[in-house]
């Protein structure tokens, strides 16, 4: 549990220091760590990093066709792509002791 936190911190405390993420999407995956583990810290930020990837190019790509422009300054939310990446750890099962929906 405790390297857990410590990876998840060292992953997304430079986004924070660098305002690319915000506070909530460190306390997340801080939250994930201590639910999940190590395994669970690992996908979720995996899953999440491919979703927003992937939301981002789909912006990009589908946005103006559809009327839909960048709103200046404003960042996508990563939080909802990490709470996706950690629905895909507690299926696959890499959440650690918890007793989840077994």
């Amino acid at each position: 549990m405790l390297i857990g936190a410590t990876l998840s911190l060292a992953l997304t405390l430079p986004g924070y220091l660098t305002h690319k993420l915000g506070a909530g999407d460190v306390k997340l995956l801080l939250a994930i760590a201590l639910l999940g583990g190590t395994a669970a810290v690992l996908t979720s930020f995996v899953v999440g990093t491919l979703a927003i990837v992937v939301v981002a190019v789909c912006w990009v790509w589908l946005g103006p066709g559809f009327g839909f422009r960048y709103p200046g300054g404003k960042s996508l939310p990563f939080g909802a792509a990490l709470a996706l990446g950690f629905v895909v750890a507690v299926l696959r099962g890499y959440v650690g002791d918890v007793p989840w929906p077994y």
